[in-house]
């Protein structure tokens, strides 16, 4: 079980991330017995919490689109979400820059990831989008949410001029966005992009190519549980 869940404690171990901790509850180690019963207490008593507050006439369910989401979240009916991340070592400077797509029903559909060479980790994040973008177009797909934790780079692309502004590749992602099909950016916290955060972390080719999977590792599929467990609905 330990070798098939990979929680960040093992991650962490193997190189795989700067951080053991849990990124949902906060707490300093996320082990495999975290994940299967510590982490699950906690979500039981946070979503406790939550429907109590719910049955308040004060309370709203409605969460202000320019405010980012904090948990993962299904997107509308009929449409798919891709999600994105880049990262770049502090020592070398080479980034990487990956993402999946999964259904409205948050079931995994394809990843990607790509070598970028010396980037930094604004332009990281923009290579995901670009090439996210890309992969979706070239499936076919008609309606696409985009949930990106990365702010500065969300301001670009849904900016008015996005199309004029100096960065070369908000220019190319808000031409891409602008073909004949729909597509949605949507601002979320880094602990809703889970699953795209382990993506540019995990080992891959470094030519500049690239790749495609049909296969979820174990790494995005513990994410994809973690997802399941607490869910927004933002339709």
């Amino acid at each position: 079980m330990r070798d098939r869940l990979l929680p960040n404690e093992s991650r962490y171990h193997m190189n795989h991330t700067d951080d053991p901790s849990c990124q949902l509850c906060g707490a300093r180690s996320e082990s495999s017995v975290h994940v299967l019963r510590d982490y699950l207490l906690h979500v039981s008593r946070t979503w406790a919490v939550q429907f109590h507050s719910s049955l308040s006439p004060s309370a709203s369910n409605l969460i202000p689109s320019q405010s980012p989401i904090l948990h993962w979240s299904l997107a509308p009916s009929g449409w798919l979400t891709l999600h994105t991340d880049g990262s770049v070592s502090t020592i070398s400077s080479y980034g990487s820059a990956g993402g999946l797509i999964r259904d409205n029903e948050g079931s995994y559909l394809t990843r990607f990831t790509r070598h970028l060479g010396i980037t930094t980790p604004l332009q990281a994040k923009l290579w995901a989008i670009h090439e996210g973008l890309l992969l979706a177009w070239s499936l076919g797909l008609e309606r696409l949410q985009c949930q990106m934790d990365c702010a500065e780079g969300f301001n670009l692309i849904t900016s008015s001029n996005a199309n004029s502004i100096s960065l070369t590749l908000v220019r190319v992602i808000s031409c891409i966005a602008s073909r004949a099909w729909m597509v949605d950016f949507c601002l979320i916290r880094r602990v809703a992009n889970e699953a795209a955060d382990s993506i540019p972390k995990i080992p891959t080719y470094f030519d500049g190519s690239t790749f495609i999977f049909s296969d979820a590792p174990p790494e995005i599929s513990l994410c994809l549980l973690r997802d399941t467990l607490f869910v927004d609905n933002i339709s």
